[in-house]
């Protein structure tokens, strides 16, 4: 069955997009111009197809550049050219993990407003009070915003709160309290829980990912000097708004973090691209509704058409709401009104499916992949939820992992950041978590097992760290949880500044 109310707004998007970018240089340089947006939706979208490719940011930038013979101005100012991609001038632009400029269109800074009235609509499906007191805290990575050549620059969330109309209600953080902690992730942490601690009386929903509410779990704990939960800091919370996945490898911290809070989960993903999706059955955590009627067309890309690196291949097969397979995975991509054309989000979704069209979100599509191996976040998260399940026996959590590749020893190179100190744990037990690792993966794996087999990777070497062990730098750019460095350059790094102990796995082939 198809997803015929998606389909129809999808095409109502997808022309509204062609026809307002169509007069632009971007559209002229890329063929999309040429397109006669009247035409029927299936021969339309085959034929965007062939003249449109799909880019990344970087590959954006480099197209703009060499349309505009422009090889100096920064970002910002090459992006806001008249007339180059969009008639709508970019104000606001968003950092990202990568440390790129993303350009934020005006109809993404609003939907923090639909995201709000689906907080009220949780609220209303699980039958809990509201009051005018009430506030909605927003947790980010970064408290800088920046004015730059004309343009507002800041994490999505930071921009979106700084754009909300003067007569609605002002949530939380207060930007102004916060700003002064600038562009540091450990320092934003702190002023967030700052915040926390003054207004957590009045905060109700948390819009936080999972890694930021460990994350702002552990601090609180390391400021009280002891293990504590949200119970004192947020005693009135009723509601979580899990923010864009990661919640599997944490579920036993978060557990504990809301220890003594009877606190409802929903998730939702949004991506600095526009795309939104929202988890519509309170009853069915990580099923997300794509919105496909506010102004965004989606392309969904198979993933084995996608690099280790994220970046989509020319060759790629190219699908659209009404063309998606139920229990496929797909890189999702992105076009809007800006005049953003078929831009990647590099997150990878499975279609759960198309009547209404759902999603869950699964990892970004990055992967650690010199050895064919395929090694990915979504699959590590599953195998960390897995031991967790096993360690919580022996008093015992894996509360963080970054993983490189080492090309010269052929072997994975973990870090992993236990929840008390490696020293008063049992070597056996360490032994066997590293064991265990390397087995799990062969056994769900079959590129994992074939290179194993195959003899082009090597059992992995683990380092166990004490808690706050992979929290000693800021996080390397791209991938939580995977260093894309060469030779596993930031693992090493972690591992030099800590007191580790060491774990070899044992060489394991398939039978």
């Amino acid at each position: 069955m198809k997803n015929s109310s998606a389909l129809r707004e999808q095409k109502k998007s997808f022309r509204a997009i062609l026809k307002k970018i169509k007069h632009t240089r971007y559209a002229d340089f890329t063929g999309a111009s040429s397109l006669d947006e009247t035409e029927k939706f299936t021969e339309l979208f085959s034929k965007y197809t062939d003249v449109v490719d799909i880019t990344n940011h970087e590959q954006l930038i480099a197209s703009l550049r060499k349309l505009t013979k422009d090889k100096d101005s920064n970002d910002v100012r090459l992006l806001n050219q008249s007339n180059l991609i969009g008639t709508e001038k970019f104000e606001n632009f968003a950092y990202t993990r990568r440390g790129y400029l993303r350009p934020i269109d005006s109809v993404s800074i609003k939907q923090i407003d639909i995201i709000e009235d689906y907080i009220n609509y949780v609220f209303k499906q699980y039958k809990l009070k509201r009051t005018k007191s009430d506030k909605i805290f927003y947790m980010f990575d970064n408290a800088s915003i920046q004015y730059y050549e004309g343009a507002d620059i800041g994490d999505l969330r930071a921009l979106q709160l700084s754009k909300a109309p003067w007569y609605k209600p002002k949530q939380l953080p207060i930007l102004k309290d916060i700003m002064p902690a600038g562009q540091s992730h450990t320092q934003c942490l702190h002023a967030m829980l700052d915040q926390l601690e003054k207004y957590g009386k009045n905060i109700t929903t948390l819009v936080a990912s999972a890694r930021q509410v460990v994350e702002i779990g552990l601090l609180y704990s390391q400021r009280r000097g002891e293990f504590a939960t949200f119970k004192n800091l947020l005693p009135n919370l009723k509601v979580w708004v899990n923010d864009t996945g990661f919640y599997t490898a944490n579920e036993k911290l978060i557990e504990n973090v809301f220890v003594g809070l009877n606190v409802k989960r929903v998730d939702i993903y949004n991506s600095v691209t526009g795309a939104l999706a929202l988890q519509d059955n309170i009853k069915k955590s990580g099923i997300l509704t794509l919105q496909t009627d506010l102004g965004v067309f989606y392309e969904f890309i198979p993933t084995e058409f996608v690099d280790s690196r994220g970046k989509v291949l020319q060759s790629a097969k190219r699908f659209h709401a009404g063309s998606v397979e139920v229990g496929k995975e797909y890189v999702l991509v992105v076009s809007n009104k800006a005049g953003l054309l078929s831009v990647t989000t590099s997150d990878v979704v499975r279609v759960v499916n198309t009547s209404p069209l759902q999603i869950q979100y699964l990892r970004r599509a990055q992967s650690l992949n010199s050895a064919k191996e395929n090694l990915h976040a979504f699959l590590i998260d599953r195998l960390v939820a897995a031991l967790n399940n096993v360690l919580e026996s022996y008093h015992i959590v894996i509360r963080d992992y970054l993983v490189g590749y080492d090309s010269f020893e052929k072997r994975h190179i973990w870090a992993l950041e236990l929840s008390k100190s490696p020293e008063l744990i049992d070597e056996k037990i360490l032994a066997s978590i590293t064991n265990r690792i390397h087995k799990m993966l062969i056994q769900h794996s079959k590129m994992y097992a074939r290179a194993v087999d195959s003899g082009d990777l090597n059992a992995p070497r683990v380092h166990m760290m004490p808690l706050g062990g992979l929290a000693i730098f800021e996080k390397p750019k791209g991938v939580h949880g995977l260093d894309l460095s060469d030779d596993a350059e930031v693992v090493n790094k972690y591992a030099e500044n800590n007191i580790t102990r060491v774990f070899q796995a044992a060489n394991v082939k398939m039978l």
